[in-house]
């Protein structure tokens, strides 16, 4: 059986990571910006009792036939309120 994470709850958590690694960042010296977001994941895709489908992100230590699952590449670009929050930035004199 595949132990598989849903697509939206890994985003939402990278998110909230992300979010969190700014905030204890605020009164450090050196800060990161975030520009792009390359994501890669090994997936699957299901079909649900409603006939919807979705995808699952294969969680640490799941496997998947080569057949069924699937590696995705995904680029997220930050966007809205705190996009230009800052994980890193040197700040020089």
């Amino acid at each position: 059986m595949e132990a598989s994470i849903d697509l939206a709850d890994a985003v939402e958590a990278l998110r909230r990571d992300l979010a969190e690694a700014a905030r204890r960042a605020e009164n450090q010296g050196l800060q990161f910006e975030i520009d792009a977001i390359n994501l890669t994941i090994q997936a699957t895709v299901s079909r649900g009792a409603d006939g919807k489908l979705g995808w699952g992100v294969l969680g640490v230590g799941a496997s998947a036939s080569t057949t069924s699952s699937h590696t995705i590449s995904i680029s997220l670009l930050p966007k809205g309120e705190t996009a230009d929050f800052r994980i890193a930035s040197v700040g020089r004199d």
